[in-house]
């Protein structure tokens, strides 16, 4: 019996595979926004490696963003359909929580994680560790450089791909500066799992992408 851990929320996705909570195998690659046609063949290839099969899943994690509108809405259609129709339990895990998880140590500094959102501002929120559990020091949210820089003290860890003048903005601010690890997927699947030892499970039916803007869809006002 195998757990399932699903990362489309960026170019970057990835599937891992766990049991217990253990890794047994996981894959990372550039999607380029093709993870519609990329993240189950990738999930059946893992589970064909392992002599596992669908029916083998017995619980998903998935990345609930923030991120990709486009790939948030198809790793959520892929995890929320495996569960439904596995009768598999499933936790949501958030994008950002599972950047700050590898720099957060249990009463250490405060873990900022950051992406870049789009029309000039970046999605970011505050972790840390205690008692082995990553809390949440403020929510997800969205601001420009400067506010954020604002938001950051002294002895703080930023993790995220920015731009070279933004981390250098932001270890002005006294911050020290991580690359975020490459295989995320990881993150969700140890996130994911804490969850869903301690019974706190999603449902299939109301899980939703956490998105910080509204999608850019219908309508849109004339130029004037």
């Amino acid at each position: 019996m195998v757990e399932v851990a699903i990362d489309s929320a960026s170019d970057v996705a990835g599937v891992a595979l766990t049991s217990e909570g253990e890794l047994v195998s996981e894959l990372t690659w550039k999607s380029r926004q093709n993870q519609s046609r990329e993240l189950l063949p990738a999930l059946d290839w893992l589970l064909k490696r392992g002599n596992f099969g669908r029916q083998d899943i017995t619980a998903i994690s998935v990345c609930i963003g923030p991120g990709s509108y486009a790939g948030l809405r198809v790793g959520l259609s892929a995890a929320k359909a495996l569960a439904y129709g596995l009768g598999a339990r499933l936790a949501g895990v958030g994008r950002l929580a599972a950047d700050a998880l590898p720099f957060a140590i249990e009463e250490g500094r405060r873990v900022i994680a950051v992406h870049a959102a789009g029309r000039a501002e970046l999605a970011f929120a505050a972790y840390a560790r205690h008692e082995g559990r990553l809390t949440e020091v403020f929510p997800p949210r969205l601001a420009r450089l400067e506010q954020l820089a604002l938001e950051v003290k002294s002895g703080d860890i930023v993790c995220g791909a920015l731009d070279e003048g933004a981390v250098r903005t932001l270890r002005e601010s006294g911050a020290a500066w991580a690359e975020p690890h490459p295989a995320r997927v990881l993150a969700v699947a140890a996130l994911g799992w804490q969850r869903l030892r301690s019974g706190d499970i999603d449902s299939a039916e109301s899980l939703v992408p956490l998105y910080l803007r509204e999608p850019a869809i219908g309508p849109q006002p004339s130029a004037r």
